[in-house]
């Protein structure tokens, strides 16, 4: 013990003190053997065995070991120490510990102190009283608790409770005044305190715990063995950190700055008693959801709480509108917002005005659809136009890009097969409009011009370089399914676009896949559906998270079918067109209806559909209509 009583953690590096310390703690030192002038360790390393034998030679530690490399030596030696350590905090606190008369020798000079672990009391005056002249000294653990955890700080109580000395720190006792007694207490408070999870807190000159399980444990199953050991204070308080306080009530405010931007922070607590925005803070930042509450007990997010938690930054930051807006949509959670932002939501959910000077070839319908886009981009959201495949997306699109004269270039993308379609339908309808499709040796980085360019998927993709050189007023992506993969290569270009304004459509249905939608909004609104995992996971096991998600996005999409809009179609005309067979698809037809009777001929219909022929059947139908 006079020997460990020394700073001897401070001849390590804090490498190898950090590696003794989990091997101590991971039991990996097998037997130890302490004798008078040595001590004996056995160990484990890599699953083979090794031992090392410390000494002691003026004062300092030496060491030898069976293993090749210094390092892992001195890991086993450090893991050792630590295990004589608790050896003989367990002796000292099953005998007695003092007997007056015993010599005491002194201490070897101590090396400066590591403050992260086994602090030993400062020194000071080399000046040392004899025992008749200092009188009886106990240990008080003094325990006192804020949001960042337990603070243990022992002190000195003599003369009946008259003096307080620190035991650790500047104003400490030196050293050389302590009794054998009162050395052996602070290296078992030393010993008990590693292995309760404390470290050492050289500001506070005591040992602090910080984890809210770590916490928990020390209360509810430590605490009391401290108490029977040591005189303490404060203990009553800290007990009250073993109990669960209840769930607590989440509420998100949002707020608008000097900018005119909008933030949001959360507030917790019980029945409008919040917590301090400290306290909120470490809850977020805690991993289990959970934090100490001074005075009241250990406060816990809920699952589902900390699931919202999830998809918000944990910093506060300005974030987008439409961002804010899905707190709306989170039953699990209260928003106070203030007038400006409830404006903009009310604003954002009311009917649209009618636009002005709008071409008169389209139909009541598409002109609602324009001035929904405009009403959408001018609130700062990107929407979703999903109409039903032929009401006209894309005259509704080229009808709102006319509402004001371009700035900037204009990128509609869209499949290769589709790249004609916008081509007539800009010089149907609009046809002093300039518009230049992306091939091979075109730049749209160099040119600024306002046009419209038109890319297909794969050529943009092709040409995703480019993107970094240019900004455009508006981006479409037509058939925007095209990007329901987000780990795609042609989604990753997508997003890569610099747009002021961004536009998706699509016909197809959007109940193919949640993870479609989220795909298409990372690219018009990114953060609105939050963080990929985080969605996915949600939608596994969530049963109710399909139809939160609906009303999340339904602000965002307008979608239309024929049967809604009937009455502003035209009558359907149906007109049969016959088209007669050239000599050559005759010739085809003849041949393939001769193959066929020959296979199928003499077969029964029966017998043909309850085998593989009608699959067969069905090939050879389809080839003649190839033929035809």
């Amino acid at each position: 013990m006079e020997r460990l009583a020394v700073n001897w953690e401070a001849w390590f590096s804090e490498e190898v003190l950090s590696a003794g310390r989990a091997m101590y703690r991971q039991r990996e030192i097998r037997e130890i053997a302490v004798f008078e002038a040595e001590a004996t360790v056995y160990g484990e390393w890599a699953g083979e065995a090794a031992h090392a034998v410390l000494g002691w030679q003026d004062g300092r530690l030496v060491w030898r070991t069976t293993l090749e490399r210094p390092l892992w030596g001195e890991t086993l030696a450090v893991a050792g120490l630590y295990e004589v350590e608790e050896l003989i905090a367990d002796e000292l606190a099953d005998r007695a510990l003092y007997e007056p008369g015993i010599a005491k020798e002194k201490p070897a000079e101590e090396p400066a102190r590591a403050e992260e672990i086994s602090p030993q009391p400062a020194s000071g005056s080399e000046k040392k009283t004899s025992p008749k002249e200092t009188p009886a000294r106990e240990l008080v653990l003094c325990f006192s608790a804020n949001g960042s955890g337990i603070l243990c700080v022992p002190e000195w109580v003599e003369g009946g409770g008259k003096r307080r000395i620190a035991a650790y720190g500047e104003r400490a006792l030196p050293a050389a005044e302590l009794e054998l007694k009162e050395r052996e207490s602070l290296l078992r408070l030393a010993t008990h305190a590693r292995k309760g999870g404390f470290a050492f807190d050289g500001l506070a000159a005591g040992w602090r715990l910080v984890s809210p399980t770590a916490v928990a444990h020390f209360v509810q199953r430590e605490l009391l063995r401290w108490t029977e050991r040591w005189r303490t204070e404060g203990a009553e308080e800290i007990r009250l950190l073993g109990r669960d306080l209840p769930p607590l009530e989440m509420e998100a405010v949002v707020e608008q700055d000097a900018a005119g931007d909008f933030q949001y922070r959360w507030r917790m607590g019980w029945g409008g008693d919040w917590l301090p925005e400290e306290t909120v803070r470490r809850l977020i930042g805690e991993h289990g959801g959970s934090v100490l509450v001074p005075g009241k007990g250990m406060a816990r997010l809920g699952v589902r709480q900390r699931a919202v938690l999830a998809d918000w930054p944990e910093e506060e930051t300005a974030l987008p509108r439409y961002q804010l807006l899905s707190l709306f949509g989170e039953e699990r959670i209260r928003v106070r917002a203030e007038g400006a932002l409830q404006a903009w939501r009310d604003a954002l959910l009311a009917e649209p005005e009618a636009v002005e000077h709008l071409p008169e070839f389209l139909r009541p319908y598409q002109a609602k659809g324009v001035a929904w886009l405009a009403h959408m981009l001018r609130l700062g959201t990107h929407p979703l136009l999903a109409d039903e495949m032929g009401l006209g997306k894309t005259v509704q699109v080229l009808a709102l890009l006319h509402l004001q004269p371009l700035e900037k270039p204009a990128l509609i993308v869209c499949p290769a097969s589709v790249v004609p379609v916008w081509e007539a339908e800009a010089a149907r309808f609009f046809p002093g409009t300039e518009v230049r499709v992306l091939q091979r040796g075109s730049n749209f980085g160099k040119d600024r011009e306002p046009k419209i360019w038109l890319a297909s998927y794969n050529q943009l993709r092709r040409n995703q370089v480019l993107l970094a050189q240019a900004e455009f007023s508006f981006a479409v992506l037509d058939e925007a399914q095209a990007i329901k993969n987000p780990d795609a290569k042609v989604t990753e270009a997508c997003c890569a676009i610099r747009a002021e304004r961004r536009l998706a459509l699509t016909g197809t249905p959007m109940e193919n896949h949640p993870r479609d939608i989220w795909s298409i909004f990372r690219f018009l609104m990114p953060g609105l559906l939050g963080k990929r995992t985080v969605f996915e996971a949600r939608m596994e096991n969530d049963p109710e998270a399909v139809g939160r998600l609906a009303r999340q996005v339904a602000p965002f999409v307008l979608r239309r079918t024929k049967t809604v809009v009937a009455r502003d179609l035209p009558p359907k005309v149906v007109m049969p067109l016959l088209c007669p067979m050239s000599e050559v698809q005759r010739e085809a037809y003849r041949r393939l209806v001769e193959e066929g009777v020959a296979t199928f001929g003499d077969v029964a219909p029966e017998e043909l559909l309850a085998g593989q022929g009608g699959i067969s059947l069905l090939a050879l139908l389809m080839r003649l209509r190839q033929a035809a």
